[in-house]
């Protein structure tokens, strides 16, 4: 028992984690394989602020701070997708030295190499620092924020409490869903009767978020948090534009949803994770514990408002629940000391947390996605710049070219010809799902020349010219 110690609090520092952290994410970044849907938009919006086109990049379907970063990186990074990841791979890889710069203040040394450990290896965090979707910048300034909250709240420094503010803005430029955060945050200030840090911390918060929901008042006509929300959104009202921030469905819908997203957080922690977690719930702060409560409390809350959810709405908080697994494994060393076989049964636990990361982590690339992106570079190498219909927008994204979007409610092969001779695309992208769809669009196909097709076992993807 005293060995792993010894190794691990004498001879390890936060640059040997550091130095693992980067390893699991470069093998990470050459596991992924191709940028993923929402990827390509990034990318795009990330191109249009690398070109000073400010304008097209706002009118996005996203907000601006993940793209303004890709294109700061696109400067140098001539690959918008490399220039995609490396923005994630930095955020990732800065988020293990912030934690345990946190945890030492609060929590001790030892607790914050091993905090920093778990950041280092946690699989969804790795997943996150290696794609080109904006969750991993989103965790870090989230981080950032709750960790320069706490201080300023427990330490009465008004300059953390108003730099807080500040950076939960930037996660809501990044993610808008997180800006609900400030709720809580101000309701434990006001709790404190610290009635001025409140103001501050709500004027830096809405600092940035009132001209981004300004901005898009006057872009889209109604009053959303983000262009995302008007998909979801009931019609508009008769006067053109909806009164609210948000849709809210019934309450009985909210209800329905919070088991899934409770457990969506959970599997986010990752159970060996979470089971530490419970393990040092009580060796933490109370007061760092109240705030996770709250916290989490409005996470469950406000994401059942909009969906059942999935992990990705969740990661963001790991870093900030990580500190309760690093007391948790302490607490798992006291109470394996009173068995016999202490050791074997310490190591083991070790090998659990440890291997099972890993193995998580691991990223398996989907056929299908790998097969659009060989047609898509084959496109790109013969006959860039050209209307591509598709299903998916990889071909287009790869192929160099303008994605028409291919409706999956598409069922009739009349309505696909229609839909791609009304956009005049140069060419149609027929992939498994597609001809599944609609059964007759082999049939109707044969008149165009097929220029390309790509297969494995079990998916397809085909480029048929159609001018």
């Amino acid at each position: 028992m005293e060995c792993f110690k010894d190794v691990l609090f004498r001879r390890v520092n936060i640059y040997h984690i550091i130095c693992l952290g980067v390893l699991l994410r470069v093998v990470g970044l050459i596991q992924t394989g191709y940028i993923r849907v929402d990827g390509t938009i990034y990318v795009k919006i990330g191109e249009s602020f690398s070109k000073g086109e400010f304008a097209d990049a706002f009118k996005g379907a996203f907000p601006p701070v993940y793209p303004f970063f890709i294109g700061l990186f696109h400067l140098l990074i001539p690959d918008l997708e490399l220039a995609g990841n490396l923005v994630s791979f930095v955020f990732g890889v800065f988020l293990i030295y912030v934690v345990f710069l946190f945890v030492k203040r609060f929590f001790g040394s030892q607790y914050a190499l091993l905090a920093s450990f778990f950041v280092a290896i946690h699989p969804f965090l790795v997943r996150n620092s290696v794609t080109v979707l904006s969750e991993s910048v989103a965790t870090l300034l989230f981080a950032l924020s709750v960790f320069l909250y706490y201080r300023g709240w427990i330490e009465d420094r008004s300059g953390d409490v108003a730099l807080s503010g500040i950076f939960l803005g930037l996660t809501y430029l990044t993610r808008p869903e997180y800006v609900v955060y400030a709720v809580p945050m101000v309701s434990l200030l006001l709790y404190k009767k610290r009635f001025s840090q409140s103001a501050f911390f709500l004027l830096c918060v809405l600092a940035l978020v009132v001209p981004y929901v300004c901005y898009l008042k006057v872009e889209t006509g109604q009053w959303v948090l983000s262009q995302k929300a008007i998909l979801v959104m009931n019609k508009p009202r008769a006067g053109g534009y909806s009164l609210y921030l948000f849709p809210i469905p019934p309450i009985t819908a909210i209800f329905r949803r919070i088991p899934s997203v409770a457990f969506h957080l959970f599997e986010a922690i990752f159970l060996p994770f979470f089971i530490l977690v419970c393990l040092g719930w009580r060796s933490i702060d109370k007061r760092y514990r109240l705030m996770m409560i709250a916290l989490v409390f409005f996470h469950i809350v406000s994401i059942a408002t909009q969906s059942s959810s999935t992990v990705r709405f969740s990661v963001e908080f790991v870093p900030v629940i990580i500190p309760f697994a690093a007391a948790g494994f302490f607490r798992m060393r006291e109470l394996l000391g009173r068995y016999r076989l202490k050791r074997t049964m310490y190591y083991s636990a070790i090998v659990i947390i440890v291997g099972s990361s890993l193995a998580q982590g691991f990223i398996v690339p989907d056929r299908g996605r790998l097969l659009h992106k060989q047609a898509g570079l084959f496109l790109g190498a013969q006959d860039p710049g050209r209307l591509i219909a598709s299903r998916l927008p990889l071909v287009p994204f790869y192929g160099k070219g303008e994605w028409v979007v291919i409706s999956p409610k598409l069922r009739e092969c009349s309505q696909l010809l229609e839909a791609v001779r009304e956009k005049d695309a140069d060419y149609l992208v027929v992939d498994e799902k597609l001809e599944k769809a609609i059964p007759e669009s082999k049939r109707c196909m044969e008149t165009f020349p097929m220029v390309g097709e790509y297969r494995d076992a079990r998916d397809f993807v085909k480029i048929y010219r159609l001018r």
